[in-house]
């Protein structure tokens, strides 16, 4: 989404239309397009207060202001809703992630390292979103929106170098209770062997008792 061309896209009206090269000269795109909403069924014009909007100059705005202008302005909406929507589910995990790691007191993750790398993707994220609403506001001005892609990946190393820590350990605590069970083991085999003559010697005492009784 940030590196979609809409936000670098000048969005203007038509240019063919006899009011485009009025509104062009002034510079007036965004600002005609703020007074579109204010216009009402009289010929009172929104803004200087005088009985300027005839039917001609209504239609020139409309037509101004055409299909490939308003899709242009939706898309811009539909993006912006989506991107503020996906920051605010990653941000949201990485949050818990960051609440979750402080108050463990066995952390596999550099805290420090990663809280500051929070902060700078909530600072990025947070700008973009006003860069979006700004565009939203003049579709004709060009903004240029953050790249957040090197913060996100800084920080989907440290969980990636925590969970591996974390994978590292369990290896060792599995292969700590195997070798357990095969020490055990190997104890009752020495025993059982060590035992063995013992054993055989006892019960042969044992069985000469019993023929001499």
């Amino acid at each position: 989404i940030e590196h979609d061309g809409i936000w670098k896209k000048v969005i203007i009206g038509k240019t063919d239309v006899d009011i485009a090269a009025l509104i062009g000269k002034l510079g007036s795109s965004d600002w005609v397009n703020q007074g579109r909403q204010y216009l009402s069924d009289d010929e009172t014009c929104p803004f200087c207060q005088k009985k300027t909007i005839d039917e001609n100059l209504r239609k020139q705005i409309e037509e101004y202001f055409d299909e490939g202008f308003e899709n242009d302005s939706q898309q811009i909406k539909a993006q912006g809703a989506r991107y503020t929507s996906l920051c605010a589910g990653v941000l949201s995990i990485l949050d818990q992630i960051e609440t979750l790691e402080k108050s463990n007191k066995d952390t596999k993750l550099d805290v420090d390292s990663f809280s500051a790398h929070l902060k700078t993707q909530h600072s990025q994220m947070g700008e973009n979103k006003l860069l979006i609403a700004a565009k939203l506001e003049k579709p004709s001005q060009e903004v240029v929106l953050v790249g957040t892609e090197a913060e996100l990946i800084s920080l989907s190393d440290l969980i990636g170098e925590a969970n591996s820590a974390i994978a590292t350990h369990n290896q060792l605590v599995d292969n700590y209770s195997q070798e357990v069970a095969k020490l055990k083991s190997e104890v009752w085999r020495f025993l059982v062997e060590e035992l063995s003559d013992k054993i055989k010697t006892y019960e042969g005492k044992l069985n000469g008792l019993e023929k001499g009784v």
